[in-house]
Order: structure tokens, then C-alpha cells, then sequence
């Protein structure tokens, strides 16, 4: 079978090389099953569509999009043109999702929404408003068609806003892209040049206002004995240089704007601490890595860290950078392997790409006895 993925997404994260990408960890998982997957990315800026063939033979395809913001608009026959059978839409709450939808059941494809999140996180009122009055629509799509939940939380705030037909299906880490790292995590601070004589706190993200890279700063002036590895560039950066100079902790921060997600992988295993502030975390893949490299994770309470982490056994849940501090401060640590074996347990694609293929084979089923289908 031809399946799509579909992101509509045409933000500034996730670029190639730099991101574990979620969509072609899933085509990787789904391939095995018996589908032919094809991941369709918005292309702002492009005049006709650019296909590449990974090496394990997964078509990626960036589309011609008009964007509206983060919103991007295709010309959906992309979709008939690779003779797709069916499709996951990553719908949130991007606006032209109930198009898709639409144009999807008119020409016979199944669709089966993928959702990290319910109407839109801005703190601009205004915005606000506007994407609540447009996520209306989205919702009636939602009610009429299967949703899978990226967290529980969503799947509880969708059940509360009437659509029917939700499950829980985490987002999983794609092993095939991380390297094995065998190295001591103290040859890794040698090869990294970082101290071997202090704690090493890691934040690795978008320096933007929603992942609060200042707590990072903040954090750092509670731990007189640490060093913070600060991962990412964004509007932000600025920010952060000046408040880390006012706390007089600039000098124990190393800033590294880019760098592939290969190389990040050789970061999560020789700190101590991977942090995480935002208090609005869809899922956290960063959260998930840094698991999988057993360093201990540090985050705020958020949907995503909420799922992923057994509070205390595969990591800690915070409610406040002071709650952090103390936690490094009493140098708590997980037992070994604890952090990996609950990536390795419950998030890895391969388990989410069963849960996605057993609605699938029911749904064919269902079509061919005639039964509609929700």
C-alpha cells in the first residue's frame, strides 16, 4: 500500500540533518509492514516538487506550498500523482487540514489524523482568538475521522471537545539514525573539551520564548560547581548572552549554535543533566534522546515530559528551576539503563507503527464490508 505522511508544518524546526525527524522514523518503521511510504514536506519557496530517495529507499517529497504563517497549502494532487492509498496528516492546528481531509475523502484515500496538540499555544490574545475561531473547523474533521494522540492529555482534551475516536500513540525515536556510542562518558568530556571536574547541565532546543532558555541561565547561577551546554540558536540568542553576563555565569556557558543530530547524540552522553523548561511541551524528542543516551533528564511538568517520564525512576519531574537546582544539588542519578529501557519499552516507532497498521488492516476491512467508517 501507498501511504503518505503529511506535514503541512512550514516553520523554522526540523531542518534536514539537525532533527530526528518524525515522519521518516515512521516510514522507516511502517516499510517492514508491508507499505511503500512517501513523506510529503511543505517546500516554501519552490516552483515544482523536488523528490529525494533516501538510502533505504524512503521517498521524501518537498511540496510547492503557499504558506499563512506556520501553515502550508499544497496542490493536493501531489497525492494522486504518487497513487497514495492513504495518509497521516500531523493536523494540529494547522488551518488547512480540513481541505486535505476533505480532498482526501472525495478521492478515496483514507486519512487518519496525528495530533500533538489541541488549538494553539500563543500568548498573543488576538491570535489567540482567531486560531480558536479557525480550530472550530478542524474539530469537525476530528469528529468525523480517526485521531491518534501523541500524549494522553490530548487525547483527554479531544475526548472533552466530542470527538469520539481517539487513541494514544507516542511518538517514537528512529534507532536507525543514532549512532552507538561506546566511548567512556569521561573520554567523551576529553573529546568534547568539556570539564571533567564539574556537573554539566545540557539544553538542547530553539532559543525561542516558549522553551524558556533564561531558566537555563537561571539554573546555572543556582549551581556554583556546573557548567551549562547550551545546543541551538533563535530569536533569543541575545537574550540569553545578557542574562547569563547580569548573573555572572557567561564564562561557565558553552554555546553551540548548530550541530548535526549525530554529533548532539556524543552531547547527551557525556553530560549529566539534559534540562527542559517549556511548560507547554507537545511531546519532547530532545526528552527522548537524551533518555535513550542515559543522561538524566530534568523537566518541567508538561504533556509530553509528563508521558515519557516514570517520575524519579526514569528521570524527574520539576515543578520550578528551585526544584531543579536541588535535584543537582543532592546529585540524584537513575539506576543504570533505567532511562534507556523506557525509550526501548515504550517509545520506538516500531510499537507505534503496529498500533498505526492494526487500524489500518481494520479499516480496509471495514471498507470492503461495506461498514462506514469514523
Amino acid at each position: 500500500m501507498k501511504f503518505g505522511i503529511v506535514d503541512t508544518y512550514c516553520g523554522a524546526s526540523g531542518q534536514k540533518g539537525f532533527y530526528n525527524s518524525q515522519e521518516l522514523g515512521l516510514a522507516r518503521a511502517m516499510k517492514p509492514l508491508g507499505y511503500e511510504p512517501v513523506v510529503f514536506y511543505s517546500g516554501k519557496g519552490l516552483t515544482v516538487p523536488e523528490e529525494e530517495l533516501t538510502p533505504d529507499g524512503i521517498a521524501v517529497v518537498r511540496v510547492p506550498a503557499k504558506a499563512v504563517g506556520v501553515h502550508g497549502r499544497y496542490d493536493w494532487n501531489i497525492l494522486l500523482e504518487y497513487g497514495v492509498e492513504a495518509i497521516q496528516i500531523g493536523s494540529d492546528n494547522q488551518i488547512f487540514a480540513p481541505e486535505l481531509i476533505r480532498f482526501c475523502d472525495k478521492n478515496g484515500i483514507r486519512v487518519y489524523n496525528y495530533l500533538g496538540t489541541v488549538g494553539s499555544d500563543t500568548g498573543n490574545p488576538l491570535k489567540a482568538l482567531l486560531m480558536g475561531l479557525l480550530y472550530r473547523r478542524n474539530l469537525r474533521a476530528f469528529r468525523t475521522h480517526k485521531c491518534f494522540a501523541k500524549t494522553p492529555a490530548v487525547a483527554r482534551r479531544l475526548a472533552q471537545l466530542g470527538v469520539p475516536d481517539v487513541e494514544v500513540a507516542p511518538v517514537g525515536l528512529d534507532l536507525s539514525v543514532i549512532p552507538e556510542i561506546t566511548e567512556s562518558k569521561e573520554a567523551l568530556r576529553e573529546t568534547l573539551k568539556l570539564p571533567a571536574d564539574k556537573t554539566t547541565l545540557l539544553f538542547v532546543g530553539r532559543l525561542d520564548e516558549y522553551k524558556r532558555p533564561l531558566e537555563a541561565v537561571r539554573l546555572l547561577s543556582k549551581l556554583p560547581g556546573a557548567v551549562l551546554v547550551m545546543i541551538g540558536t533563535g530569536a533569543m540568542d541575545m537574550d540569553v548572552e545578557r542574562e547569563a553576563r547580569n548573573l555572572g555565569v557567561w564564562n561557565r556557558v558553552i554555546r553551540i549554535a548548530r550541530l548535526p543530530n549525530d554529533q548532539v547524540q556524543r552531547y547527551y552522553a557525556a553530560c549529566d543533566y539534559y534540562v527542559n523548561f517549556n511548560q507547554k511541551e507537545i511531546f519532547g524528542m530532545s526528552i527522548l534522546e537524551a533518555m535513550y543516551q542515559d543522561c538524566t533528564v530534568l523537566a518541567c511538568h508538561a504533556p509530553g515530559p509528563d508521558f515519557i517520564i516514570d517520575d524519579g525512576v526514569s528521570g524527574f519531574l520539576t515543578e520550578d528551576t528551585d526544584t531543579m537546582a536541588e535535584l543537582v544539588r543532592g546529585d540524584v542519578r537513575l539506576a543504570p539503563g533505567a532511562a534507556r529501557s523506557r525509550i526501548l519499552e515504550q517509545f520506538v516507532w516500531t510499537n507505534t507503527a503496529r498500533q498505526f497498521d492494526r487500524w489500518l488492516r481494520s479499516d480496509d476491512r471495514r471498507r470492503k464490508n461495506g461498514t462506514d467508517y469514523g
